[in-house]
């Protein structure tokens, strides 16, 4: 595939389609990535322990997201999920563990527009005292959002915030959707 710009900075040339195993892992100088709407596969530790990158787009393309995906990004501030038909994830899938755990107001997830579902185990972690994403609001304002799956936000107990504002409605939470 393309070539990566690459500095602090990814972007994602137009012919690339995943983002492979461990590809960026332990880049502790990212702070910048930009992936466009073709890319499919977010794979395992992608982009697992980038200490310095603060927000993060999953793009409307991304169907999967590989375990250990964004493990250990304690710096993240903001997630904004895009992806419109991204599948369940498998249970302590740890795709997301420990992120923004040295964020002192935590992060915040935002939902894109056409998002309408929160896959199965998104979030979920091991339990309530190890690892769990230090997710403090989350935001669906404006989305098309209408089920939330099993599971998808369990075990994380920092969460404050949860904004429903412009959202078309919900029609399903699943079974321990936000069980801590």
């Amino acid at each position: 595939a393309g070539n990566w710009v690459l500095e602090t900075e990814i972007v994602a040339p137009a012919d690339v389609t995943k983002v492979g195993i461990q590809q960026f892992e332990y880049f502790d100088h990212l702070l910048s990535v930009t992936l466009h709407d073709n890319i499919t596969v977010i794979d395992r530790a992608a982009f697992a322990t980038c200490n310095q990158l603060k927000e993060f787009t999953i793009p409307k393309g991304v169907t999967t997201l590989g375990m250990y995906a964004f493990h250990n990004n304690t710096a993240m501030e903001v997630l904004n999920i895009e992806a419109t038909n991204l599948g369940d994830l498998v249970y302590k899938n740890y795709t997301f563990q420990n992120l923004g755990l040295n964020v002192a107001n935590g992060v915040t997830v935002n939902f894109g527009e056409f998002v309408t579902r929160v896959p199965a185990y998104l979030f979920n972690s091991t339990d309530s005292t190890t690892g769990s994403p230090n997710i403090t609001k989350v935001d669906f304002t404006g989305s098309l959002c209408r089920y939330i799956e099993h599971r998808s936000f369990e075990y994380i107990n920092s969460i404050k915030e949860i904004y429903f504002a412009l959202c078309t409605g919900i029609d399903f939470i699943g079974e321990a959707a936000f069980n801590n």
